[in-house]
């Protein structure tokens, strides 16, 4: 086995042994996409109206809901910040990171990655029902291309392709 080969190994063996969760970063092409609607972007999911973080977190962790002392980052890492990406767990770390939200109108989107045996990113679509009580929830998928315009299709009241995965939050 070549030297280099023998450094991948060990790199490998120590990273799974330190428990460290993964910072790698956001994915570039996701902060990259242009939308076709005129989106005004927020940089955290804290930015998000609280009754779309409600609805999230009762399909997230529904008992963090009511804890008091919640914060978000113990569900969501913010973008680029250490989180569980793979199946090998660091306790203390979310399996969650925030990609990116925003919206037009009423109309919100939050992307985020989920991480575990089966990495995944994912886009929840909100209607925000003005003087009203929860959002309704208008697509959920799970992406690896093109999120731009798997957000912008709904809008424009196009159905999400058909077949696109779970809906594992």
């Amino acid at each position: 086995m070549m030297a280099s080969g023998r450094f991948l190994i060990a790199l490998t063996v120590a990273n799974l042994v330190s428990g460290t969760a993964s910072a790698a970063p956001t994915p570039v092409a996701d902060l990259q996409c242009k939308f076709r609607h005129r989106m005004q972007e927020v940089n955290a999911i804290s930015e998000v109206p609280r009754q779309i973080q409600n609805v999230m977190l009762v399909r997230m962790d529904p008992a963090a809901r009511e804890d008091a002392k919640f914060e978000w980052h113990n569900v969501m890492a913010p973008r680029d910040g250490a989180f569980n990406s793979t199946d090998v767990v660091t306790v203390g770390y979310p399996s969650r990171r925030f990609i990116r939200a925003g919206h037009e109108g009423n109309e919100w989107f939050v992307w985020f990655e989920h991480g575990g045996i089966a990495y995944a990113k994912n886009i929840a679509l909100f209607h925000v029902r003005l003087g009203q009580g929860l959002p309704i929830l208008r697509a959920f998928i799970p992406y690896w291309e093109n999120p731009c315009a798997l957000t912008d299709d709904p809008i424009d009241n196009k159905p999400p392709p058909p077949g696109l995965g779970s809906r594992w939050w």
